[in-house]
């Protein structure tokens, strides 16, 4: 039994290029797209406005948002990836002990503060070379408004080394950490579980629906069994009314067809209708062994991402005004006196703005970061479909026959179920 329980759970592979590469390409989309809208709120948390060159940051938004995100991308990867490993491990050796502080089972739910620090060492990473970066970009935001001279990272980067030293291209190192240490963990896994539950959802409306076309075509069976009957019942009549006498009698009178046409059986233009529609909503499928695999689709992404990010950004606000004072401080009118750390620019905010001050420019981050992030989100879970559905596509043509020949099955042509339905071939994307 644990032989064949070995045989049905393969080890996860970590992949981890492809989940960078389609991190780095969601994100340089998307900073292109939104670029614009990412200038707008600069200059909404600062006094003064100007609409001009509102693409005077996108060169440098993707140089500095795509390597990042890529990274980001591959730790949360990585930390899945592991947990599955650990979870194949301990399938093969049937063992719950897993290192006292270091893993937690509490309700289903597990807590891995190994998964954790490395999650937070990678992240770290990521900001430490961000961070320059994002001043960098911040300054271009807000050249036009402050009536700022430096034309290029490199000057911004010469310009804070020469006059404060190498400690001002790290201003906002601390809030930008703390905003990623409370937003992140919410994030993916407010995503992950809406992901989780809308996967329970199509699993058991697929299951919902199959049991009810079951029945439809027990009830018509059931119905053409009664036709039957009633047919070879009039027939049994017409023949003792006649006793014997040679009456014609209408071939059409009983009918040996008795078959049910299949519900299930779709046409090829019908077929190719549903193949639209789980582009949009997601596929749920059925393998030949009865196992219920799902697809979601791009809608399915786009209401977890926009869940995850309204709470994640609201929860981390008050950290993201504070990184965005500090980091700006050397650009700004007294700003070294007012943010020149994080206790200072705490109480200034709050005694010259209020409460109100930390949620300064939510509205419009929020405005900006969920079609963003939906968008982002959108592009790498399509990327990483991709790549996995060219995957099953290889496994699935080195396991064939023989007869495989230039490219095709000749013995899939007796079954062309295959072919009547696209959505086999084309689960998403």
């Amino acid at each position: 039994m644990a032989s064949n329980q070995e045989k049905t759970k393969e080890k996860p592979n970590y992949k981890l290029t492809r989940h960078f590469v389609a991190g780095c390409i969601a994100r340089l989309s998307t900073e292109f797209l939104f670029s614009p809208a990412d200038t707008l709120k600069s200059r909404i948390m600062f006094s003064g406005f100007n609409s001009s060159n509102l693409f005077r940051s996108s060169a440098k938004a993707v140089l500095i948002s795509a390597p990042s995100s890529g990274f980001s991308f591959l730790a949360y990867h990585y930390s899945k990836a592991a947990r599955k490993v650990r979870s194949y491990n301990q399938s093969k050796t049937n063992s719950d002990d897993r290192g006292g502080l270091f893993y937690r089972k509490r309700k289903g739910a597990t807590f891995d503060l190994v998964d954790f620090m490395l999650g937070r060492l990678s992240r770290t990473m990521v900001i430490t070379i961000k961070n320059p970066l994002d001043i960098a970009k911040h300054y271009f935001h807000l050249k036009d408004a402050h009536n700022l001279e430096l034309n290029s990272v490199s000057e911004v980067f010469k310009y804070s080394y020469n006059k404060y030293g190498l400690v001002s291209l790290f201003d906002g190192f601390t809030p930008f950490f703390l905003r990623d240490l409370i937003s992140d963990p919410i994030y993916w896994n407010v995503y992950d579980r809406i992901k989780e539950k809308q996967i329970s959802f199509l699993k058991n409306r697929f299951l919902k629906k199959k049991k009810q076309k079951h029945l439809e075509i027990e009830n018509k069976k059931q119905k053409q069994i009664q036709k039957e009957k009633e047919k070879l019942k009039r027939f049994q009549q017409s023949l003792s009314f006649s006793k014997g006498r040679e009456d014609t009698i209408d071939s059409t009178a009983y009918s040996q067809n008795n078959s049910n046409p299949s519900l299930f059986s779709k046409k090829w233009i019908k077929n190719w209708g549903q193949l639209w529609k789980t582009r949009i909503v997601g596929n749920v499928s059925e393998n030949e062994s009865g196992e219920v695999s799902v697809i979601l689709g791009p809608v399915n992404h786009v209401v977890s991402s926009t869940i995850a990010t309204l709470i994640a950004t609201t929860v981390s606000a008050p950290f993201d005004v504070l990184k965005y004072k500090m980091q700006t401080r050397r650009f700004v009118t007294n700003g070294n006196e007012k943010y020149g750390n994080l206790f200072k620019s705490f109480k200034t905010v709050w005694y010259e703005e209020g409460l109100k001050g930390f949620a300064k420019g939510l509205s419009t981050k929020l405005a900006i970061l969920i079609p963003s992030t939906a968008f982002t989100f959108v592009v790498y879970e399509g990327l990483i479909n991709t790549f996995e559905q060219n995957d099953r596509m290889k496994n699935l043509i080195t396991s064939m026959s023989p007869n495989f020949v230039y490219g095709f099955n000749v013995r899939s042509f007796e079954n062309q179920s295959h072919w009547d339905n696209p959505i086999l071939l084309h689960p998403y994307w």
